[in-house]
């Protein structure tokens, strides 16, 4: 029975006056003080009344000279005017009106201790996930809020402001809807695992899905096995669309929930299984449709028209598998839907083609290709290839050549380009894509991937291969460092994606979403994702490596030690090709730590990491990573080894973030060994800028340390090494020579927070690169930067045409027109011109 129900006798709260004044018969009486101890209607009447019987009391109390003269027969007869029942009401009701008053003194002190009293007579709640405060007698069930309606005021609310109390304040905002109001008063609490948890509450009520996330992980590290948590983050994986992760999440908090949250949390998850088993069902009936198709069976029209992308793909295997003419003819029903979809006509004559070429060897060999996969020996593909070109097969021989991506030779690029399909013309940019970035040439990769034919991927049946080179593009940018470029091209990219499923590309499109994410330091979203993947039927062991790599990755870059070892050590043991990149974040952690075991432990995944190493980049890490750890172990020759390490990382694209970290150990290394002077050459070699006489300083700094070498003006050098804080400078600012005009600051490992050290009343200037050369007295080194390409989702139009010539100028224009290579140019150009698209953000 709640506060407000009635229903349980003929008791009405009419009978109230009769019964302060003593009035009601013994049973009304018996009768009311049940109905009064569930009413709180009834309870908060007669508060008033007591409250106004005390006034008047103290009134009559404080009015002692108007009734000195009167008799005391007199002083009787007012009093009893005064309050003509009082007498019988305390004798009728002594006990139940103490244990009433009791309740409700407990319902005005509920602002210091008890909120879930001052919230009681909510009937329901305006948040859609579950407070902090609520057990399972505080459940309310979730009313979604219609119009402007503001909710009924709590009483008890000034007094929890005036005693500062936000987290109470914050929560009693949030269950009436006013999510605002509670974020302002929340983010003044005190943190603890009930107030990130209010607090993502109101931020995913808010909309603000990714920011929840991050208050319920941080909630999640305090108390693990807090239900509200594990409830919330769920609804926030939810929204998110990803349904296995968040079925998982509220599995577990389930477990754990009590009355009408266990009975809400069991209706979430039989919800998000029938999401999760939706969308498996839908995978698994293309793939269904899939693998039938290479048998003969054409698919459900309607599943090609949503999925067009993935039956042009099988369509092309499809073919190869057909035995003679009558089984690729069989096919064409499906070429010419999926042209009608591209608006061409291409399958249908490549079908046909092929169903007329059609001969004996063609029957001997078909079957034979079912069990051709990348990973067959060199040798089976070799007698492939050949029995399918003897045969004048070229689909057949297509098959066999596209097996390997990238492909080890040009014979596939070759066959492509007398085909003139767009569909392979893509596959082969999408290959040259990664072998440039494997090779370390990022900008050629870049330039590569961008000279897409515009309109290509208009083409809906072109979405899987569009995808592919929209994926090493954003690949190419994660490993350049560019984490928010690498995240524009995957979201953009994703709508190509959903028309091309396919079990493997659904696990890489979350396993890179999560790295992306992790670069750009969103690492809840980037976990939950992670999550996602691997409950797909296709996540692995290397799934589940990656994404704890990439997780790691987050919270060394973070300065997370704890973080860090704690998801390292939870990585599995298996084969894996990110063993270079696992090598380098337990190098990270070795040196943002300063443990011997991590140091140890570091080594142990470089020896490992040696035999994996293909690439120059990955070969370059090797070797640079027990430069590094010997630095921060003080051994001799670090400084030499570094040096040839950076030069051979200047042939290297992509190395710069490498050696940055490796010269900070370095460097570091030589200011604890009182080298300062040797400190400040290594800082100007990093930055490829001659080294200063004097007035300089030379800041070095990681993670954990900041060190400093400063130069006066007549060469004399100090140096120090200090502790790093997250607050602010630890330690006295380096001491510099006041009588130098201004100082030259060397920061070769960042400078983000180098104004902090430099003195308030000295000029100094940032040397980031080499010195210029005086100005030219002609321009003889022009340079002209035109029709640079936009990003495909501005959708701004091309440029207008240019009438004259460029005569006398260095021009890059179009797809060659990348960031990297006009910085090149920028370096050695007297007179620059661009005729690009401008945004002026207005």
């Amino acid at each position: 029975m709640t506060p407000e129900d009635h229903s349980g006798g003929p008791v009405r709260c009419e009978q109230l006056g009769p019964f302060v004044d003593g009035e009601l018969a013994p049973d009304e009486a018996a009768g009311f003080r049940k109905h009064l101890l569930v009413c709180a209607r009834c309870q908060q009447e007669m508060h008033g009344l007591m409250q106004l019987s005390a006034l008047a009391e103290q009134a009559r109390e404080q009015r002692p000279s108007a009734r000195s003269g009167m008799a005391p027969a007199a002083l009787i007869a007012q009093d009893r005017r005064a309050h003509p029942h009082r007498a019988a009401w305390v004798g009728v009701v002594g006990a139940v009106a103490i244990a009433a008053a009791l309740v409700l003194a407990l319902r005005v002190n509920a602002s210091r201790s008890d909120l879930p009293t001052l919230l009681a007579s909510l009937d329901a709640r305006r948040t859609s996930g579950w407070p902090s405060y609520a057990g399972a007698r505080e459940y309310r069930p979730y009313v979604v809020q219609r119009g402007t309606t503001a909710p009924a005021p709590l009483k008890g609310l000034a007094r929890l402001e005036e005693e500062g109390n936000w987290q109470a304040l914050g929560t009693a905002a949030l269950v009436q809807g006013e999510y605002a109001q509670a974020l302002s008063y929340l983010r003044r609490a005190p943190r603890n695992v009930a107030t990130l948890n209010d607090l993502g509450l109101a931020l995913m009520d808010s909309g603000n899905l990714e920011a929840a996330l991050e208050a319920y992980d941080q909630a999640r590290e305090l108390d693990p096995k807090f239900a509200p948590v594990e409830f919330n983050r769920a609804l926030a994986l939810e929204r998110l669309g990803l349904p296995r992760a968040g079925l998982q999440a509220m599995r577990e908090a389930s477990q754990v929930a009590l009355g009408g949250w266990k009975d809400e949390a069991a209706r979430t998850v039989a919800a998000l299984e029938r999401t999760a088993q939706s969308r498996t069902a839908v995978s698994e009936q293309v793939e269904a449709a899939r693998r039938a198709l290479l048998d003969g069976t054409l698919p459900d029209p309607q599943l090609v028209n949503a999925y067009p992308g993935t039956f042009r793909f099988q369509l092309y295997t499809a073919l190869a598998f057909a035995p003679d003419r009558a089984a690729a003819e069989k096919l064409l029903p499906l070429a010419r839907q999926l042209d009608t979809i591209g608006e061409g006509h291409r399958l249908e004559e490549w079908v046909t083609r092929t169903a007329a070429r059609s001969n004996a060897r063609r029957s001997t060999l078909a079957p034979r290709l079912r069990d051709f996969t990348a990973s067959s020996p060199a040798e089976l593909r070799a007698a492939l290839l050949a029995e399918a070109e003897a045969a004048g097969q070229e689909d057949q021989a297509l098959y066999v050549l596209s097996r390997e991506f990238p492909p080890r030779d040009d014979r596939f690029g070759q066959l492509v380009g007398r085909l003139r399909d767009p569909f392979w013309d893509l596959r082969v940019l999408a290959s040259r894509v990664r072998v440039e970035r494997q090779a370390g040439r990022l900008a050629e990769a870049e330039r590569v991937a961008r000279s897409l034919p515009e309109g290509v991927c208009r083409d809906e049946t072109l979405s899987g291969e569009c995808w592919n080179v929209s994926y090493e593009l954003a690949q190419t940018y994660a490993h350049a460092g560019r984490p928010a470029d690498a995240r524009r091209v995957f979201e953009a990219s994703l709508a190509e994606a959903a028309k091309a499923p396919h079990p493997i590309r659904d696990r890489g499109l979350l396993l890179h979403a999560g790295a992306t994410n992790a670069d750009a330091d969103r690492v809840a979203l980037a976990r939950a994702q992670f999550e996602e993947a691997d409950r797909l039927s296709s996540a692995d062991c290397q799934t589940r490596v990656y994404s704890l790599i990439s997780v790691a990755q987050a919270y060394v870059r973070r300065g997370d030690a704890p973080s860090t070892r704690a998801v390292l050590a939870s990585m599995p043991s298996c084969e894996h090709p990110t063993i270079v990149l696992a090598a380098e974040v337990q190098a990270d952690l070795a040196v943002l730590g300063g443990a011997a075991d991590d140091r140890a432990r570091a080594r142990e995944w470089v020896a490992k990491a040696e035999a994996a190493a293909r690439s120059p980049v990955e070969q370059l890490t090797v070797d640079a990573l027990p430069v590094m750890l010997d630095a921060e172990e003080g051994k001799e020759g670090t400084p030499a080894r570094f040096r040839g390490l950076l030069g051979r990382s200047r042939l290297v694209t992509g190395a710069d973030d490498l050696i940055a970290r490796v010269g900070r150990s370095v460097g570091l290394q030589l200011l604890r060994e009182s080298r300062g002077k040797e400190a400040v050459a290594l800082a100007a070699e990093m930055l490829s800028t001659p080294t200063p006489d004097g007035c300089a300083l030379a800041v070095i700094a990681d993670g954990r340390r900041v060190g400093f070498a400063s130069v006066d003006r007549g060469g004399a050098v100090s140096q120090k090494v200090q502790p790093r804080s997250e607050a602010g400078p630890s330690g006295k600012p380096p001491a510099v020579d006041p009588a130098c005009p201004a100082l030259t600051v060397l920061a070769p490992t960042g400078f983000l927070d180098v104004p902090r050290w430099l003195p308030a009343d000295q000029a100094w200037s940032l040397r980031v690169g080499p010195s210029r050369p005086a100005a030219p007295t002609q321009f003889d080194q022009r340079l002209l930067v035109r029709g640079a390409l936009a990003p495909p989702d501005l959708k701004l139009p091309p440029l207008g045409a240019r009438d004259e010539t460029a005569q006398g100028w260095t021009v890059i224009e179009g797809s060659d027109a990348t960031p990297s290579r006009v910085r090149a140019q920028l370096e050695r150009a007297d007179l620059v011109d661009f005729e690009v698209h401008g945004i002026v953000d207005a």
